[in-house]
């Protein structure tokens, strides 16, 4: 089930070597001197998207897990209880129809991903212009790097979908 998110991920963090390549390859003419002021606009501006990369879609996916409604059962979380020897141990809230319970953490986790995979990709478009309008590769490369870096941390795994799956909903998949 990590097929659809991995290929979006690839594809997103693709395009901005894309956006590396075009600015190494086409050489706009530049009508003269940029504005000085950008470059720490753009900053300021990307600095604020890479925040709403993770504010954003955190935001949406407690409002979307809220509303889902999955049968859960009680589960012994261990077979006993060392401190309590003859008894039962604690129980834990786990989900009655765990594969229709994944399936539902799955298509909850894209929206958001894609939105933070967008937000990602945004901060090196700020790079990508920044070369475009003739500004040092100084100062435009590192937009790139965190733009790569929030995607690095983005890498779809089993364990980042389904984890934030129970924590919003209370319930664990079974053992």
């Amino acid at each position: 089930m990590l097929g659809v998110p991995r290929i979006l991920w690839g594809a997103i963090f693709g395009s901005t070597f894309v956006f590396v390549f075009m600015m190494l390859v086409v050489h706009p003419e530049n009508p003269g001197p940029p504005p000085p002021m950008l470059p720490p606009m753009f900053a300021l501006v990307a600095l604020t998207t890479a925040v709403m990369s993770f504010v954003v879609p955190r935001v949406q996916y407690r409002q979307a897990v809220a509303r889902v409604k999955l049968d859960t059962i009680e589960e012994m979380a261990d077979a006993g209880s060392d401190v309590l020897p003859y008894r039962s141990g604690p129980k834990r809230r786990v989900f009655a129809k765990p594969d229709e319970a994944r399936r539902k953490a799955f298509l909850l986790f894209q929206t958001p991903f894609i939105l933070s995979l967008a937000l990602s990709e945004s901060i090196a478009l700020f790079g990508f212009v920044l070369g475009f309008m003739g500004f040092a590769s100084w100062i435009a490369y590192p937009f790139f790097g965190v733009s790569w870096v929030l995607f690095a941390l983005r890498f779809p795994t089993e364990d980042k979908v389904l984890r934030p799956f129970e924590a919003g909903t209370g319930a664990y998949f079974p053992s």
